[in-house]
């Protein structure tokens, strides 16, 4: 069998070499330039298999009571989160994330508090810090929209159940950034939604400079050992279709990358380069 593919390769080589380039080309715009291109999830539900039982009570969880990843926390540190001032400011915060911001349901913040009339400005100075000391000392509000010593605010974004997937997410989080440095306000991000874009982010940026650097590295052990530039030629052709191939395969059949899959690609560069 082999043998005859070989021979079949050396009998006409210039049309096995065109047919491999056409599908190395078509693979590459599968897997990177496709709508159905090659996604990163890092999503709770896609690392259950199919046939796991716990992914049907996973599921009914989620009908009933709701998703687990469309909550974020931001939390600000300022002078004083309960002054007039920052309580105006948060309140022109939390109206631009609501109407601005696609993809926000809802905002809870210090100044949404009692349907927004809790630090009403008509209050006077005393009444004022009468709701402040009331704040501290409510059963539900410390350490959630205010830390219990009152020096951190937060806020509380609720998004929209169709913020699916890391170019959602990422859309609203960049959203969120160009709202939050409307202020000069120390910021901290929590949630599932950020903790995934984020990671996903970084992901990225590692694969990016570590492919390459291993890239090089395999190379340089190859001209290091033969001592001949097609010893570098050769297995850097066949190193990169296949990352190429599998990329398309992997695109072709939905199998995104996850904090499993994506150690394919590092780990066919090291076995490509032995």
């Amino acid at each position: 069998m082999l043998n005859k593919l070989s021979q079949t390769i050396l009998k006409f080589p210039i049309s096995v070499m065109t047919i491999i380039f056409l599908i190395t080309a078509y693979f590459f715009h599968y897997a990177f330039l496709s709508e159905q291109r090659l996604i990163v999830d890092f999503s709770l539900e896609q690392m259950f298999p199919e046939s796991d039982p716990e992914k049907d009570s996973y599921q009914s969880f989620i009908d009933e009571f709701n998703r687990e990843d469309d909550k974020i926390l931001l939390v600000y540190d300022c002078d004083n989160p309960t002054s007039r001032k920052n309580i105006s400011r948060i309140a022109e915060l939390t109206e631009m994330m609501e109407l601005d911001i696609d993809g926000i349901e809802g905002v809870i913040s210090l100044s949404s508090i009692g349907d927004g009339d809790y630090f009403s400005e008509d209050l006077t100075d005393e009444e004022w810090n009468t709701q402040v000391e009331k704040l501290l000392q409510h059963p539900i509000y410390p350490n959630l929209i205010i830390s219990s010593d009152g020096k951190t605010g937060s806020l509380l974004i609720d998004l929209e159940n169709d913020v699916i997937g890391q170019d959602a997410r990422t859309i609203v989080v960049d959203q969120l950034e160009t709202v939050m440095n409307q202020v000069n306000w120390e910021w901290h991000e929590a949630g599932i939604p950020v903790l995934r874009t984020r990671y996903i982010q970084f992901m990225n940026q590692e694969r990016a400079i570590f492919l390459p650097i291993s890239f090089i590295v395999a190379m340089a052990v190859l001209l290091f050992i033969f001592r001949q530039f097609k010893s570098i030629l050769i297995p850097s052709i066949a190193i990169s279709t296949t990352l190429i191939w599998v990329a398309g395969i992997m695109a072709h059949f939905e199998i995104s990358i996850n904090v499993v899959s994506y150690l394919t690609f590092n780990l066919l560069m090291i076995i490509g380069a032995l």
